[in-house]
């Protein structure tokens, strides 16, 4: 296995920035497309913090993201500004629900040593 060949555009993102970013153009569903550009920008926002403290803005990581995408994925900027998209430490209104409706489990009560009950030999 060789060492991958190929430029990075911007390597504070890394090439698996540009992998997501290749496979979110390929979903056909909007609501799942726009999603995928979602997290992909609280990934590159948070990849771009850790280089650039000063002078952050979500136009950049949309323009990012644009310039990545050869211009095939695209959202609101205005809606990204509104609702914090970009901002992964923002609670938003997802749940799981496998963890909410799952019920709890019981113990199993283990007897005390002491308490244990042994069969009694029978005598011969």
């Amino acid at each position: 296995m060789g060492y991958p060949k190929g430029e990075i555009k911007f390597k504070h993102y890394g090439r698996n920035i540009e992998k997501l970013i290749e496979q979110a153009i390929q979903i056909n569903n909007d609501e799942e497309q726009e999603a995928a550009i979602i997290y992909i920008g609280q990934l590159m926002r948070s990849f771009h913090s850790t280089w650039n403290r000063d002078n952050f803005d979500d136009g950049i990581i949309l323009d990012d993201i644009k310039t990545l995408s050869k211009g095939k994925l695209h959202i609101d900027l205005e809606k990204v500004r509104e609702n914090a998209l970009f901002e992964s430490n923002t609670r938003r209104d997802f749940k799981i629900q496998h963890i909410e409706a799952e019920p709890q489990k019981k113990k199993f009560n283990h007897p005390k040593k002491s308490q244990k009950q042994w069969p009694q030999q029978q005598k011969a």
